[in-house]
């Protein structure tokens, strides 16, 4: 048998083995699993917006979560970044803030930011779209917020204390009030959202 050959052998034969052993987190996950990650999806002025955590080391979008709490309140920012195919970056999410999460209970609505004269927290929820000419960028191509419009339902639908996890609904119209450009976000869910450190 000729080198060429040979060589073309051995890339067949190896070459699954290889990419089995080395790559694992390019496996599909099931629909269990699937159902389990953090994503949070909607529909930006019609174009629908996803990102998911857990699609794998190849995945282009993301969710974060930050969570901030202190004696009296909690403050938790979630959002999530899609690199669209055009080039750019949008990232998409909210700030929840209360006095206690513990107190949080599915049904749960807010519709409205303000601030706490008595202890200078945020109470309510405020919803964000950015976009960035790429994701490197602290260039700003749109920045609109809810608290120009005050126009904001986000809804608690499935709350998990012991894995600290939350999903719901939200909605809300965003102004970027240097551009005088409104977004619409609509038909927007988060699921299974972990505040743990």
């Amino acid at each position: 048998m000729n080198n060429l050959k040979k060589n073309q052998l051995a890339l067949i034969l190896f070459c699954p083995l290889i990419l089995n052993g080395c790559i694992t987190s390019l496996e599909l996950k099931n629909e269990e699993e699937a159902g389990m990650e953090e994503r949070l999806t909607c529909m930006v002025d019609g174009e629908p917006f996803e990102a998911a955590n857990g699609q794998g080391l190849l995945a282009v979008d993301f969710v974060m979560v930050d969570m901030v709490e202190k004696e009296n309140t909690f403050l938790m920012t979630l959002y999530a970044v899609d690199l669209p195919d055009e080039g750019g970056a949008r990232a998409v999410g909210f700030k929840l803030g209360g006095i206690d999460i513990n107190d949080l209970q599915v049904g749960d609505t807010f519709d409205d930011w303000k601030l706490e004269t008595d202890s200078g927290e945020y109470l309510g929820v405020l919803g964000a779209v950015e976009e960035r000419p790429s994701v490197q960028s602290e260039e700003y191509t749109l920045k609109a917020s809810s608290n120009h419009t005050k126009e904001i339902k986000l809804t608690i639908t499935e709350i998990d204390y012991q894995a600290k996890t939350m999903s719901g609904t939200f909605n809300f119209k965003a102004l970027d009030d240097e551009k005088n450009i409104e977004v619409e976000v609509s038909e927007g869910s988060f699921q299974n959202i972990s505040w743990a450190d």
